[in-house]
């Protein structure tokens, strides 16, 4: 699954994700949810990287990612996304999945941002 996560898909991006959701209906994820975590993408991005370098980077979300109680009986279950840049300022939707929520730091986790270690360095410097 790809799909280009714009307003005209809205519908598309949806549906593949009360797919995925079933019968869920606690720590969900819809498309306004997946807009808002593009926006916190970008805005830690652009203090790191050139936009240029930005295609090519996938980002693992969870919105719902937080600590539990100990007295929380079972492990929780939320809706996942894994997001995509693209070239021209767009963001791809390549997978959602249901799987257990992880703590704060999974809340978006870049899975490739270790193969522009050396742009990032170059940023650093540049911008010092």
């Amino acid at each position: 699954m790809k799909i280009r996560i714009e307003k005209k898909n809205e519908e598309k991006i949806n549906s593949e994700i009360k797919n995925i959701e079933g019968r869920a209906r606690a720590r969900t994820l819809d498309f306004e949810d997946l807009e808002d975590l593009v926006q916190e993408i970008e805005s830690r991005l652009k203090s790191k990287l050139y936009k240029k370098d930005w295609p090519g980077l996938v980002f693992e979300c969870n919105p719902e990612a937080r600590t539990f109680p100990s007295s929380y009986s079972g492990i929780p279950s939320s809706t996942q996304a894994v997001i995509e840049a693209g070239h021209h300022g767009a963001w791809f939707l390549t997978k959602v999945e249901r799987k257990a929520c992880g703590g704060p730091a999974s809340y978006i986790k870049p899975l490739n941002l270790h193969v522009l270690r050396n742009k990032l360095g170059d940023f650093a410097v540049e911008n010092f």
